[in-house]
């Protein structure tokens, strides 16, 4: 009885923890120097059917001993087998100390109840810029060290002299060969983006990374190839953008705009994969994979026509008469 019993609490307590919702809160340094930047990153993750109502970030942005600089916006990045949610936010400190990055509330409705969470707080170390130990009284100027004059100090204008005369004799020469410059062949035209990116899509396709569960390499290979594609076939530097100034840019040079929320998506869930040891499941990386192929093969560039040729005269016609 007493076995049955431990058993159904624990079953209880169990459920109980599932329809719970998860907050965390990370920084990326807990010691900076006044006047360094701090990302904070809160991470949500709910049972489906949750619904929030708010995250208070004016908690952090009245903690004492910090400034905000900017509260991204909190984006969704997965909507099952759980909701799966971040934020960004930028903070600094003029005001060297020790202190706490508070707790951030988490309000949400569940099964029409209100409830609140609260994420963790976090110390942060703000240091002074070191000074040196060193006397900083001001010290009277000391007169200039003269050497004496030695071969080192004539050395650089004697070779110059040289260079001169060796660059007159070599201009001379050319002078007098007079021969014209061979004409190199031109470089072979770069290979289309789209066939460079099917080709290594193939190839990460065909590899064990996903039958190893090694994940974060292959999504560290597909954002690449991704990035590498929009960098070639649109210009976008994507390699050196974060995954909002990808999408911004995507805007801008006027891509298929229904690409956007799911490239969106999968470049945000393919971060906390890399970085925050997210574990989506097989199927969300194979998904991924897929998409970025598809995207690929949706913006192929047309073939340009070919040019009509004005040199063909149409017949002249006979007078019969």
């Amino acid at each position: 009885m007493r076995r049955w019993l431990l058993t159904g609490i624990g079953l209880l307590f169990a459920c109980w923890a599932w329809t719970q919702v998860q907050v965390e809160g990370r920084v990326d340094t807990t010691d900076i120097l006044i006047g360094d930047q701090i990302r904070y990153t809160l991470t949500l993750s709910a049972q489906p059917g949750t619904t929030l109502q708010e995250v208070g970030t004016q908690t952090i942005a009245d903690a004492e001993g910090f400034e905000l600089i900017r509260i991204g916006q909190l984006d969704t990045i997965a909507q099952s087998p759980e909701i799966l949610m971040t934020q960004q936010i930028v903070l600094t400190s003029f005001d060297s100390g020790e202190y706490y990055l508070p707790e951030l509330p988490v309000t949400y409705l569940q099964n029409g109840e209100p409830k609140t969470v609260r994420t963790n707080a976090i110390p942060v170390r703000v240091r002074t810029i070191p000074v040196s130990a060193n006397n900083t009284d001001l010290q009277p100027i000391k007169p200039i060290i003269e050497e004496p004059l030695n071969l080192w100090d004539v050395l650089p204008y004697i070779l110059a002299v040289l260079g001169v005369v060796l660059l007159a004799l070599l201009i001379g020469w050319l002078i007098r060969r007079q021969k014209a410059p061979r004409e190199e062949a031109p470089p072979p035209p770069p290979r289309p983006a789209h066939e460079v990116a099917l080709e290594h899509l193939d190839q990460l396709g065909g590899s064990s990374l996903l039958d190893r569960e090694d994940y974060k390499s292959f999504q560290s290979e597909l954002t690449t190839i991704l990035r590498v594609y929009l960098e070639g076939r649109f210009g976008i530097h994507a390699l050196e953008l974060t995954t909002e100034e990808i999408i911004r840019q995507m805007a801008e040079v006027d891509t298929q705009k229904e690409w956007r929320p799911e490239l969106r998506t999968m470049l945000q869930t393919a971060d906390l994969v890399k970085f925050a040891k997210a574990t989506p499941p097989r199927s969300f990386h194979e998904d991924a994979l897929d998409t970025v192929r598809s995207f690929v093969q949706a913006t192929i560039p047309e073939p340009e026509p070919e040019p009509e040729d004005t040199n063909i005269t149409s017949p002249e016609k006979t007078d019969i008469s």
